[in-house]
């Protein structure tokens, strides 16, 4: 018994996603940058043991490459871990300032970005970044591949390396967000209308994003929607109902085109948004773009699959990825978490947006082509409006 679980350790297969994220066409990470309170005092004696105790052992997948079989099928190959090329400290010129070192980390963080990770060692990093910026003291950045899991998954790695900062014998909490068990019980009578409703969305949807993923460039951005959290112990049980995993999923939006007379109150566009949305969420068209990839790749194989990804994606006028983060204060080896962001690398889309919640604060990270936008003048525009809608809402 013991010799099939190792092999099975040395040899598990990949994930169609996991494949379509790893290959020639994409490849694509997820950086999570964790604003540190204090100076850093973080050796790499001290990252190796935080690495070696607490992240190796969440999953197989943080030791091993990707390889193939002499069917051609994509497996998981045990690896010895070298930990000097996964701990990175970065040496910035000393004595500046903190704007100006606030230039040299959205420098370093745009590199990491585009940077793709070498297939011969395990798909993370970690960077320690000890210069102070104007919002931190330091800043320590994990860069994940997304073939080794989704947003859920790996944001539940990063998690269990941190603790709650005021007492680390008590779990961090989230906030919850639970239906009404009325809804969940009710007949299959009462029910009908919704299922009805699903149809009838389902069929235009389905098309729809078809027609965008090959054909045209749209105004439309995928969005992914994440559950509450599980701990990582309850995500690794074989019965678990929200496994480690990787399942991708897009949701084509349409950007609302008002007149300026259309809305007299912002939160009316707000509410136009959402009303959409829900629209589309009742479809099922998430589930058959899903199937749809699955059904590429095992005709036409991975390759095609992650094309047809890349093309849905770089249609898109930008691309909407959303988490949730603790209500609580986290620490990282005492040091405490001020501040919590992430952003994907290696996405082929003009402009991509990634929203998370941390101690009741929400932050939002733009990330945009080199060229693409005014930077400055975008930001000031989405500030503009998010105060306009703030305002508003506290009058309504």
């Amino acid at each position: 018994m013991e010799d099939f679980r190792e092999e099975r350790i040395l040899l598990e297969p990949v994930s169609p996603t996991g494949e379509f994220l790893n290959n020639s066409v994409l490849s694509v990470s997820i950086l999570a940058v964790l604003e540190i309170e204090i100076p850093i005092t973080i050796d790499i004696s001290q990252a190796t043991s935080l690495v070696c105790g607490v992240l190796l052992p969440i999953n197989p997948r943080f030791s091993s490459i990707m390889v193939e079989d002499s069917n051609g099928n994509k497996k998981w190959q045990n690896v010895e871990v070298k930990f000097e090329d996964h701990l990175n400290f970065p040496n910035f010129p000393f004595g500046l300032s903190p704007e100006s070192y606030d230039k040299y980390l959205d420098e370093y963080l745009s590199k990491m970005a585009t940077e793709k990770f070498p297939q011969n060692k395990p798909l993370w990093e970690i960077h320690i970044v000890k210069y102070p910026t104007s919002k931190a003291a330091g800043n320590i950045i994990f860069k994940f591949h997304h073939a080794l899991g989704d947003g859920y998954s790996l944001m539940g790695a990063l998690l269990s390396s941190l603790q709650r900062a005021e007492n680390p014998s008590l779990p961090l909490t989230f906030p919850t967000c639970q239906s009404s068990k009325l809804k969940r019980n009710r007949s299959i009578i009462h029910r009908l209308p919704q299922i009805f409703s699903s149809i009838l969305y389902t069929i235009p949807d389905f098309g729809w994003s078809l027609i965008k993923s090959n054909f045209l460039k749209d105004d439309q951005s995928p969005i992914r929607m994440f559950m509450d959290y599980a701990s990582v112990n309850e995500m690794m049980k074989p019965d678990s109902k929200m496994p480690w995993g990787n399942r991708f999923a897009f949701l084509h939006i349409p950007i609302p085109k008002f007149r300026n007379d259309q809305f007299s109150n912002p939160l009316d566009i707000v509410r136009y948004a959402q009303k959409v949305i829900g629209r589309k969420r009742k479809s099922l068209s998430v589930y058959l773009n899903g199937r749809l990839l699955e059904m590429v790749k095992k005709f036409k194989g991975y390759e095609a699959a992650a094309e047809l990804m890349y093309n849905t994606v770089t249609n898109a006028s930008m691309v909407i990825s959303n988490m949730i983060g603790p209500v609580e204060q986290m620490a990282l080896a005492s040091h405490p978490v001020k501040g919590l962001y992430f952003s994907l690398g290696g996405t082929p889309e003009d402009l991509n947006i990634s929203i998370v919640s941390y101690m009741g604060k929400l932050s939002v990270t733009f990330g945009t082509k080199e060229g693409h936008i005014d930077l400055q003048k975008f930001k000031s525009c989405i500030e503009q409006a998010f105060d306009t809608i703030f305002k508003a809402a506290q009058n309504s």
